[in-house]
């Protein structure tokens, strides 16, 4: 299955249960990144609504597979990640990333329990061995801050 818009709308779903309305969001199609454990019954649920999806490995988190999947099958050149602190820190883990842009609205939020912008669940450092160099910083309306970084793989 292919999808039909020229963007896509890449979902990672590790535990194969997302149930979409339909096979697009904002006109972008939908492609899920599964674990290759996921039920037929799932599969097929996607296949009906006209979902593409690709497999990572057994537990859904090969992020590596997942982008080679997505270029060679889809085309995919580059990715902008819009996720949260966890799927950040997946992805800085494996050295997927390889710019950060970063806006900074000058709110005050405090709180403990809140994500960071690379949360990594695993052991060992994801930043280990990578660095970031500034690109540009833009202010932009509000007080608000626009930072650009490029991330460099250290030896």
């Amino acid at each position: 299955m292919y999808p039909h818009s020229t963007r896509l709308f890449v979902v990672a779903d590790p535990d194969a249960d997302i149930l979409y309305e339909s096979a697009t969001v904002r006109g972008d199609s939908i492609v899920c990144i599964l674990p290759e454990t996921a039920p037929a019954f799932y599969l097929e649920y996607l296949q009906k609504k006209g979902i593409s999806y690709l497999f990572a490995g057994s537990k859904g988190d090969d992020l590596r597979t997942a982008m080679h999947t997505l270029a060679e099958t889809f085309g995919v050149e580059s990715l902008s990640l819009q996720g949260g602190g966890i799927i950040d820190g997946a992805f800085l883990q494996a050295g997927l990333i390889d710019e950060l842009s970063l806006v900074i609205y000058p709110g005050i939020d405090g709180s403990a329990g809140s994500t960071s912008i690379f949360h990594y669940i695993g052991k060992g450092n994801p930043s280990q061995g990578q660095s970031l160099e500034l690109l540009s910083v833009k202010e932009m309306e509000d007080g608000v801050v626009w930072l650009r970084y490029k991330f460099h793989k250290n030896s």
